[in-house]
């Protein structure tokens, strides 16, 4: 199914508070709406399950609402997932440097983008010093997510693992204005372990004993921190 895109310039101004596009607007002073239909002319929806479909090039896409899996096609039966992407941040960057990224977004529930045309990026920075600032800010803010996503892949005991993925989670929604303790899970278990490099037994058994420490609860997909500070010293100690 095609992707649905959405325009009202009466509208394209509000409610960007939450997203990395109103962060850019903001910084830049780009506060009304024909400033704004330069940098950003469309929205697109995807509806959960669907995959986001890429009909540009030098185009990045920033998150609305809504949440992404990003994945690879390692040459396996299921594909490997590299990231989960909430409200606020981007996904394309690595369209920009490889036209022939293997890389796919599929959304984890019903989301809408922004699309930043880097083209009119571009032009605008010239004009404007502050956003191109505020877009190297962002992209270096990407890097170091990279590298936060490679350390906690990386570590070797599975629980530290999961504990290392829950916090991080905790911490983009408390970025997002949201709590930092109690929180919706929009992935599944077997997308978590595939993520992680575990199965979907060990992530449940994982969950499981951190729960029978009363370090977290478990209600579905609702997870509860019950002590943060315990599971950072966890994480710490060798």
């Amino acid at each position: 199914m095609k992707n649905l895109t959405l325009f009202n310039k009466n509208t394209i101004s509000s409610n960007c508070s939450s997203c990395v596009i109103g962060h850019i607007c903001a910084a830049s002073g780009l506060d009304n709406i024909e400033e704004l239909d330069k940098l950003i002319n469309k929205r697109i929806q995807v509806k959960k399950k669907e995959e986001l479909i890429k009909k540009q090039q030098q185009v990045v896409y920033g998150i609305r609402y809504g949440s992404f899996k990003i994945q690879i096609d390692n040459k396996q039966p299921t594909k490997k997932i590299v990231e989960f992407c909430l409200p606020g941040e981007i996904i394309g960057l690595d369209d920009l440097i490889s036209e022939k990224s293997n890389s796919s977004a599929i959304a984890l529930e019903n989301s809408e983008l922004c699309i930043i045309e880097i083209k009119n990026l571009d032009r605008l920075s010239k004009q404007m010093p502050l956003l191109q600032l505020q877009f190297r800010g962002i992209m270096s803010k990407e890097i170091i997510k990279f590298h936060s996503l490679l350390s906690i892949v990386n570590i070797i005991n599975s629980k530290k693992r999961i504990i290392a993925f829950l916090l991080d989670l905790s911490r983009k929604y408390e970025q997002l204005g949201y709590s930092s303790t109690n929180f919706i899970l929009r992935m599944s278990r077997e997308e978590i372990g595939n993520f992680l490099g575990l199965t979907l037994e060990t992530v449940s058994r994982l969950l499981k004993q951190l729960m029978k420490e009363n370090l977290i609860i478990v209600r579905n997909r609702n997870i509860i921190l019950k002590d943060k500070e315990l599971l950072y010293k966890y994480l710490k100690n060798e």
